[in-house]
């Protein structure tokens, strides 16, 4: 596993069978099979196109693959680009890790989670940062939304915790 802190957010990148990057903050060197985005902000998207044109599919939620397909959508300047809509309960499997996808909206209408639950291991995007939480005053932001999630994502116990920021 990978992280990087160059751009905007945080992103990971976790090698297996295949390899699965988690938001689009930036970009690998390494071929990318898989990338999640975690939520439609600009800083989780910018670069999705360039991974899904460097071969990589796009899973997110459908809140976020409105905002990434349909220009009437967007609230934020990103290239449309095609998007595999996960739900909540759906595995990745990449051999070395298993995510589940949570759906936590709060910070966004259409915030995810992933969860290795072997390892204890949270993808937590913008829902959960280091030192708080993320932000509901931006668009289809809600904070009972956001206390749902959290208390969700409480209750899982992780060990360890990738935020967004």
């Amino acid at each position: 596993m990978y992280k990087v802190k160059k751009g905007l957010c945080n992103t990971y990148l976790f090698f297996g069978d295949k390899n699965l990057q988690v938001d689009a903050g930036a970009v690998f060197d390494e071929r990318v099979d898989i990338l999640v985005l975690t939520h439609c902000h600009y800083d989780h998207t910018m670069f999705a196109k360039r991974v899904a044109d460097n071969g990589a599919t796009v899973l997110a939620s459908d809140f976020t693959a409105k905002h990434l397909s349909d220009p009437k959508y967007t609230i934020y300047p990103v290239q449309p680009v095609k998007v595999k809509v996960v739900r909540h309960g759906d595995i990745i499997d990449i051999g070395t890790y298993r995510f589940t996808i949570l759906e936590t909206p709060g910070h966004t209408k259409g915030s995810i989670c992933l969860w290795e639950e072997n390892k204890k291991i949270l993808l937590s995007g913008d829902t959960l940062f280091i030192g708080g939480v993320g932000r509901t005053d931006l668009p289809s932001g809600d904070v009972t939304d956001l206390k749902r999630s959290l208390a969700f994502l409480q209750s899982l116990k992780p060990k360890l915790i990738l935020p967004g920021h």
